[in-house]
């Protein structure tokens, strides 16, 4: 399993994106291997952003990737929020975002080791609880 966050999916979606080259290589050349997960709050940020940038084609684009599993859709928890707003409290001089926050507790609820992001600042700087350090990708 690899935990995707909104600017990796950001980057396979905008050819103009510094990342675009990097980030699309990566997703197809793992796509058929690993499941690609996201949970609620990353899809409604990836969707804005793709929508108010990129237009409705690749907004819609990006929904029919969700429906058909390519990336992988999760509820987050009343307990996720919790622990997000721990997370929050706990790096509050970094500046985490909520979907941040949120991604990360879902992360370390679920023990998952790997994060597709170009995000390396916040993931470097997080470390969750029962992991020493998580594996950026790509």
């Amino acid at each position: 399993m690899i935990f995707i966050d909104s600017g990796a999916i950001y980057a396979i979606f905008d050819k103009r994106d510094i990342n675009h080259s990097v980030a699309s290589l990566f997703f197809e050349s793992n796509v058929n291997k690993n499941n690609f997960i996201i949970t609620t709050p990353v899809l409604v940020e990836c969707w804005f952003l793709i929508e108010s940038r990129l237009g409705s084609y690749c907004s819609k684009k990006f929904l029919e990737a969700v429906n058909s599993h390519i990336f992988n859709l999760r509820e987050i928890t009343y307990i996720d929020f919790v622990n997000a707003l721990k997370i929050e409290k706990k790096y509050s001089g970094i500046n985490f975002g909520l979907v941040d926050c949120l991604s990360f507790s879902y992360i370390e609820r679920n023990k998952i080791r790997s994060v597709f992001t170009f995000d390396r600042k916040h993931c470097n700087i997080y470390r969750p609880v029962n992991l020493k350090f998580l594996n950026i990708l790509p």
